[in-house]
């Protein structure tokens, strides 16, 4: 499954401001998702556990997300 493993606060990239996050989302160490984010270390950190349930959800539909479900659109015969 994968969880946030780690929220911390960044210099805002060149040419942006505001108060900047770093987020780290883990697979049991076999894959990793680095991510940054601009807001209140709350919203980051709710940003981060949403995106982290999406991941597991879209595992559990057989790599279908809820947020973007593609759907094999039927062959056209010419």
């Amino acid at each position: 499954m994968f969880s946030v493993v780690a929220v911390e606060k960044i210099d805002a990239p060149e040419g942006l401001d505001g108060t900047w996050y770093r987020y780290v989302i883990d697979r049991e160490s076999s894959s990793t998702i680095v991510g940054s984010r601009r807001g209140s270390m709350r919203a980051v950190k709710r940003h981060a556990q949403l995106f982290a349930e999406d991941l597991n959800l879209r595992i559990a539909n057989g790599g279908k997300s809820m947020w973007s479900p593609r759907q094999k659109k039927p062959a056209t015969s010419s």
